[in-house]
């Protein structure tokens, strides 16, 4: 496999073979490729977007959410065909994942404007039909995100620390297990 472009997000599971990469490629912008044989041969996909993150969800017929910027797209087929399934022109998209099971998609964002940045976290739970949307009190860039098969969602900023989640949604809290709310009065940042 050949290609001009360059990568931005990339993908692996343990449990089998699937390794998925992403970014934008010379000419049309959308570069994802995905092995089923932990790398040895790659095929090409085509979301519609540039792919700055990724997840997949299956074991041979996958789900697969991309993002760029401003728009996550979805595939319930293994990537034959493709859907929008949120757009925003205010917020950047910082990172997609699915839930352990397969059955949420988690997209967390931050503004566009940068003098006081604000995090939303939206979550789906209908393949992104609709929505469920919430601001953090965390006035930092969330530069990414990870789930554990512990039902945490864990977050990390550039200068504010890792934040944890539990899913589904009932308290956030800092690395120490400090709930947000007493973090931030106790730093005065409300």
């Amino acid at each position: 496999l050949t290609f001009e472009g360059n990568f931005a997000s990339l993908k692996a599971r343990e449990d089998n073979q699937y390794v998925y990469a992403g970014g934008a490629e010379g000419f049309v912008g959308i570069l994802l490729i995905r092995s089923s044989d932990k790398g040895n041969t790659w095929e090409n996909l085509f979301p519609f977007c540039y792919v700055q993150d990724l997840d997949f969800y299956g074991d041979t017929i996958h789900k697969i959410i991309v993002a760029d910027r401003y728009k996550v797209m979805l595939s319930v087929n293994n990537g034959t065909d493709w859907l929008q399934i949120l757009q925003t022109d205010s917020l950047s998209v910082q990172n997609i994942s699915f839930s352990p099971d397969g059955k949420i998609i988690y997209v967390v964002t931050n503004t566009l404007f940068y003098g006081l940045p604000r995090t939303y976290f939206f979550f789906s739970s209908d393949e992104g039909k609709s929505w469920t949307s919430m601001q953090f009190p965390i006035y930092d860039l969330v530069i990414d995100m990870d789930i554990g098969d512990d039902e945490f969602i864990y977050l990390v900023s550039i200068s504010s620390g890792v934040f944890r989640l539990k899913s589904p949604i009932v308290s956030i809290e800092d690395e120490a297990g400090v709930p947000i709310v007493y973090l931030i009065l106790l730093l005065g940042l409300n």
